[in-house]
C-alpha cells in the first residue's frame, strides 16, 4: 500500500514532463467541455455525440473534473485528469497484485510480485497515462471488476480466519450469515460497477459476462443435482429445510436490491448525460452494425476509416443505416471467401496484438498541443520526450523493449492451462478470450487491448509459473534416473 501511495506522485511527476493535449476523440471531448463551461452552446458538437453516444458519459465525468479543477483554482482541467490517471495507474498495480495474490496464495507469492513488476513496466510507465480517455479508466475498472469477482468467489470457501473463529466457538450459522452479507454487498457493488463500466467502455464488461457464464454453468449443475436428489430433499429435517428457505429468502432480497440499485445507477447516468445540454439525435447513431462492417474492411485491416464513417453517415435513419451496414458487411465477407476471412482474422490479430505500446506512443496524430510548463526539469522533459515521442532518440529502444516484454507475456499465456482447474483463473482466461473474439468481429485497434493488458500479464505469469514447475520436475526426474543408473552400474 505504501508503494502504491508513493507511486502516485512519481507517476504524475514523470507524466507531466512529457504531457501534451492529445488529438482525435480526446481533443473533441475536451473542446466540447470547454464550450459547455464557456456557455458556447452553438459550438457544441451535437453531431459527434449523435454518432458516438458511447462518449457521452465520459464527457460528463471529465466535465465534472474540469468544474472541480476551476473550483480549486486550476484553469486547465487536463492536469487534474492527469493526476487522476496517476492515481488510477498506481491503484491498478495494487489491484493486480491483490488479484494475483488471491490466485497464487502464500506459496507462490513471488509470482504475485512478478505480476506487479511486469505491470509497472508495461502499464504503469506506459505513455497511455497522458492519454486521458476511456482506455486507462477502462483498464482500472476491468481490474476492479476482476478483484470483486475474486472476492465473491472467496466468500464461497472457508478461509483460515473462518477456521480460527470456528475453533474459538463461533457458530457455523453465524459464519455463513457473515459471508452472505459480505457476498451480497460485493454483488450489489459489482452489478452497479458493471452498469457504470458499460457506459464508459463496453469492452470492460466482457469479464462480467465471463463470470455470468461460469455462475450460470454452476447454477445449472446445482439444478441437476436438486432434480436428482428431490426425494432426499422432501425427507429433510426441519433445520435443513429452514436453511434452504433462508437461502432462498436471501437470494430474493438480494435480487430486489440489485434491480433497484441497478435501475438507480442507470437513471443517474441517463440524467447526467441529459444535464450537459447536448442534443443527441438517435437516428444518427452508429450502432454495433457499423463497427462490425468497419471490422471487415480488408483495405484498412479492420481499422477506422473516413470512408466507412461516410458510408454509414449517408443514411438518414438508424433503420436504414443498420440495413446498409449489414448488407455491406455480408458483401465484404462474401467477397473474401473462407480463405479471405481467415486472412482478415490473422491481419486483425496482428493489428491488435503486434504493438507493445498499445498505440500509446505520441505521434503527430495524437499531439494537438505541446504544453510548456514553467519550473519543470528541462533535462528530464527532453529525456522523456525522447523515449515516448515517435521521433524521439530513444523511442526505438523503448518500443522494442515493451514489444519483447508483451510478446513474452503472450507466449507464456499458452502455458497457463494447468491453472484452468481454478475457477478464478478460468474467469480471467474466458475474459481475454472474449476480448479477442470482440476485437476480431468489430473494429481493430491495439489500444483497445490495453483495457485487459493487466489480465494478460496475470495469465502470462501463470504460464511462467507452470513452465518453471514443469522444468524443475523434469530436472528432478533426470537426476533420479541418473542416480538409478549409477546404482545399477555399481
Amino acid at each position: 500500500m505504501c508503494i502504491t501511495i508513493l507511486l502516485i506522485p512519481i507517476l504524475y511527476y514523470i507524466s507531466i514532463h512529457y504531457s501534451y493535449r492529445p488529438g482525435w476523440d480526446i481533443d473533441i471531448i475536451l473542446k466540447n467541455i470547454e464550450n459547455i463551461l464557456n456557455n458556447n452552446t452553438d459550438k457544441i458538437m451535437h453531431g459527434y455525440y449523435s454518432r458516438y453516444a458511447n462518449n457521452l458519459y465520459i464527457t460528463y465525468i471529465f466535465l465534472s473534473v474540469y468544474k472541480f479543477s476551476i473550483g480549486i483554482g486550476i484553469q486547465n482541467g487536463y492536469f487534474v485528469l492527469l493526476f487522476i490517471q496517476s492515481i488510477i495507474f498506481s491503484l491498478g498495480g495494487l489491484l493486480i497484485y491483490k488479484i494475483a495474490d488471491m490466485h497464487f496464495k502464500e506459496r507462490y507469492k513471488v509470482y504475485s510480485v512478478c505480476t506487479w513488476i511486469i505491470y509497472i513496466l508495461l502499464v504503469g510507465l506506459s505513455p497511455h497515462i497522458v492519454l486521458t480517455y476511456t482506455d486507462g479508466i477502462g483498464m482500472f475498472l476491468s481490474l476492479l471488476l476482476t478483484y470483486i469477482i475474486f472476492k465473491i468467489e472467496n466468500t464461497r470457501i472457508l478461509t483460515k480466519k473462518d477456521i480460527e473463529n470456528r475453533k474459538k466457538g463461533e457458530s457455523r450459522e453465524k459464519i455463513v450469515t457473515k459471508k452472505r452479507i459480505i457476498r451480497g454487498i460485493l454483488i450489489i457493488i459489482f452489478t452497479n460497477l458493471t452498469i457504470l463500466s458499460y457506459y464508459i467502455k463496453p469492452q470492460i464488461i466482457i469479464v462480467t459476462i465471463s463470470y455470468i457464464i461460469i455462475v450460470t454453468i454452476r447454477g445449472l449443475g446445482k439444478i441437476v443435482d436438486i432434480v436428482k436428489k428431490r426425494k432426499k430433499i422432501v425427507n429433510l429435517d426441519k433445520e435443513k429445510k429452514k436453511q434452504i428457505l433462508n437461502k432462498h429468502i436471501y437470494i430474493g432480497i438480494l435480487a430486489i436490491i440489485v434491480i433497484v440499485t441497478g435501475s438507480m445507477t442507470y437513471l443517474n447516468i441517463r440524467n447526467a448525460n441529459a444535464s450537459m445540454g447536448i442534443d443527441v439525435d438517435k437516428e444518427k447513431r452508429f450502432n454495433i452494425t457499423h463497427y462490425a462492417m468497419l471490422g471487415w474492411n480488408t483495405e484498412s485491416k479492420g481499422v477506422f476509416t473516413i470512408k466507412d464513417e461516410n458510408f454509414s453517415g449517408k443514411y438518414k435513419t438508424l433503420k436504414e443505416r443498420q440495413k446498409g451496414n449489414m448488407e455491406e458487411l455480408l458483401r465484404r465477407i462474401g467477397e473474401m471467401g473462407i480463405g479471405g476471412v481467415i486472412n482478415q482474422i490473422a491481419r486483425k490479430t496482428l493489428t491488435n496484438y503486434n504493438d507493445g505500446t498499445f498505440s500509446g506512443v505520441a505521434t503527430f496524430v495524437y499531439i494537438r498541443e505541446k504544453y510548456e510548463i514553467e519550473r519543470l526539469n528541462n533535462n528530464l522533459s527532453d529525456f522523456l520526450k525522447n523515449i515516448y515521442y515517435e521521433n524521439g532518440k530513444y523511442n526505438m529502444i523503448y518500443t522494442q523493449f515493451v514489444q519483447c516484454l508483451w510478446m513474452g507475456i503472450l507466449v507464456f499465456n499458452m502455458f497457463s492451462y494447468s491453472d484452468s482447474k481454478s475457477t478464478k483463473a478460468v474467469i480471467v482466461i474466458l475474459g481475454v478470450i472474449g476480448l479477442y473474439i470482440f476485437e476480431t468481429i468489430f473494429e481493430a485497434r491495439s489500444r483497445y487491448i490495453f483495457v485487459y493488458v493487466p489480465l494478460y500479464i496475470l495469465i502470462g505469469v501463470m504460464g511462467i509459473k507452470n513452465t518453471i514447475n514443469w522444468t524443475s520436475r523434469k530436472i528432478k526426474d533426470m537426476k533420479k534416473r541418473k542416480n538409478v543408473i549409477s546404482c545399477i552400474g555399481k
